[in-house]
């Protein structure tokens, strides 16, 4: 039988503070960074009937706790008294007790249930999605997978959850209306449309003089496998094929404009509309879906703002400007979300293909990767209209 060495009678009273433990930090700013949301605005989210976010933070430092004293006591032993690969052998009662220590009881059987795998289930194993491996009358947890990885993260796919539709809030139409405000344009968000039979919504809708555009904000985590990018994908098709056709058309329309009280300049002359899928991740940066292109957050909001990109080549740093001018204009926009923006054609241009083999045995695998070519970026780049500078 394994050796006990769970330590099922400390105290936790130290686990449950409110507050952040210096080994916590690296974690909620990932969270923070990938989600574009706080602990705060997150400890409430409902994972599963009633098991929270901040459950699952309390459980990830419990066996964080756990994990010291484990591989502290491992290294103490000769290895002659252990394996290298042991893992942590818990009985139902020992994961009952230790999880009800900081949990209220009726949610035990809910962690459980997320996060274990059983050997009889017929779904595909994924260790870093349900790390807790259910035997005959026993529990294997590695862990080292449970509190290295991004628990919360890797949980949203098998049990399907959407994280925003549960919060009722968008963090990227947010980010963008804040921004897209203090430069001088009229916004709406999240407006519900009928139009022509057809009912739909816009996360975000931003105006200028006598130019329209309307941005379906995708907040999804980024994908690490095909299994993962199917729903981000069926989202960033959905934006595509049925939401933006049927807000730009209505957006065409002078009577629609006047039902939904949108005041843009020269109504009675020529007016632009333009739509854009904004995404959370850079994984189709610069992709275009149904004509319509695919931007991230992060790039959008410091294209707006700064309208600058500086490069680093060794110790020298070179300055582009991304705007036509000065100033920041709505037709910068348009050329920021024109399939042929100069900045992306001209990285696509600048690299080159190049081929890195290694032998293995008798067979040898091939690399492509493609390399930027700094010098003939900034070439392409000063031969558009744009402008460059270095310092």
């Amino acid at each position: 039988m394994p050796e006990s060495i769970l330590y099922p009678l400390f105290s936790t009273d130290f686990l449950k503070s409110e507050g952040v433990f210096q080994e916590e930090i690296p974690y909620l700013r990932e969270t923070q960074d990938q989600l574009l949301i706080s602990y705060e605005q997150l400890k409430d989210f409902e994972i599963l009937d009633g098991l929270t976010y901040k459950d699952l933070f309390l459980i990830k430092r419990l066996f964080s706790f756990l994990g010291l004293a484990y591989f502290d006591l491992l290294s103490k032993k000769t290895k002659t008294e252990y394996y290298e690969a042991s893992i942590p052998f818990l009985s139902p009662k020992t994961l009952e007790v230790l999880l009800g220590s900081l949990i209220e009881k009726q949610k035990v059987p809910l962690f459980i249930k997320a996060f274990s795998y059983s050997n009889d289930s017929k779904k595909t194993f994924d260790i870093q999605y349900q790390p807790l491996i259910k035997g005959t009358d026993h529990y294997l947890f590695p862990y080292n997978v449970f509190t290295s990885a991004n628990v919360f993260r890797n949980i949203l796919f098998p049990l399907n959850k959407r994280l925003f539709k549960g919060l009722n809030f968008d963090p990227i139409a947010d980010l963008l209306e804040k921004s897209f405000i203090e430069l001088g344009f009229k916004t709406r968000k999240n407006q519900k449309i009928f139009y022509k039979g057809k009912e739909s919504d816009i996360d975000l809708m931003i105006w200028k003089k006598n130019i329209i555009f309307i941005f379906e904000c995708k907040n999804s985590v980024l994908p690490v496998n095909a299994y993962e990018i199917r729903a981000p994908y069926e989202q960033l098709e959905k934006a595509a094929f049925k939401q933006l056709p049927l807000s730009t058309t209505a957006c065409r329309d002078r009577e629609f404009l006047k039902k939904y009280s949108i005041d843009i300049d020269n109504t009675e002359n020529d007016f632009e509309v333009h739509g854009c899928i904004v995404t959370s991740n850079k994984l189709l940066v610069g992709y275009h879906m149904n004509d319509f292109p695919i931007r991230d957050q992060a790039a959008l909001i410091k294209f707006v703002e700064k309208g600058r990109k500086i490069f680093v080549d060794g110790d020298k740093e070179t300055l582009f400007s991304l705007w036509r001018d000065n100033e920041f204009t709505p037709e910068d926009l348009v050329n920021f979300l024109s399939s042929d923006y100069v900045y992306y054609k001209s990285l696509t241009d600048a690299q080159f293909e190049h081929k890195v083999s290694y032998d293995i045995g008798n067979a040898q695998i091939d690399l492509l990767i493609y390399p930027l070519n700094m010098e003939q970026f900034k070439k392409s780049f000063n031969n558009s209209s744009l402008k460059y500078s270095e310092y």
